[in-house]
């Protein structure tokens, strides 16, 4: 029998689960989450800098940059959804599932079938039902935190609405980091059923 270890997401700290969300979770999470603007405040033009204007430099339009469509994530696995679990009749494309020395970010989206559109078993404070990455000796849950008087909840971004036939925008999961070396794991969980997924090494 293979040693199973359970990464026990009480013991992680609340600040590190806070630092660790504002810099992995993508641009699809929701609320008031906005960092604080970190460059020089009131006018676009720093003191001591020429308009472009007073330079004769001529503006150059770079708007069809901003507007053209997003390039298109990879897939490195999909998976159904169960049928007992509220995303049931939708799919799960799995875009990355990246490591580093100090964490483990997976990247997915869901594309709406003929089931649920308010999958609740995302929802941060449902941590127990997401995805573990299972490796032969190992299995690994969500990083979670816990807010003052409130239950403890995911590091990941949750999926409120999902309309039949359309895929959401990546959403990312974090996970402790896995060990070096580590080529494969096994998506495992409430969701989905098992699947395998490579796993991509970065700087850390």
């Amino acid at each position: 029998m293979t040693e199973t270890m359970m990464t026990n997401p009480r013991r992680l700290p609340v600040a590190l689960g806070a630092v660790l969300a504002s810099v992995v979770l993508l641009s699809g999470c929701t609320g008031d989450d906005t960092p604080e603007p970190t460059g020089t405040s009131g006018s676009s033009t720093s003191s001591g800098s020429p308009s472009p204007k007073d330079s004769g430099d001529a503006l150059e339009d770079r708007s069809s940059e901003v507007l053209a469509d997003p390039p298109q994530l990879a897939s490195i696995a999909t998976a159904k959804a169960k049928a007992t679990s509220s995303f049931r009749g939708s799919t799960f494309t799995i875009h990355a599932l990246t490591r580093s020395d100090t964490a483990t970010v997976l990247t997915y989206s869901v594309t709406g079938g003929t089931g649920h559109s308010s999958p609740t078993d995302s929802l941060p404070r449902n941590w127990e039902k997401a995805p573990m990455l299972m490796t032969p000796t190992h299995s690994y849950r969500v990083v979670t935190f816990q807010e003052q008087g409130k239950a403890w909840a995911a590091v990941a971004n949750p999926q409120y609405r999902i309309a039949s036939g359309a895929q959401t925008g990546p959403v990312t999961m974090l996970f402790p980091p896995l060990p070096k070396d580590t080529a494969k794991v096994t998506l495992r969980g409430a969701w989905f059923d098992d699947v395998a997924v490579p796993v991509t090494d970065v700087q850390g």
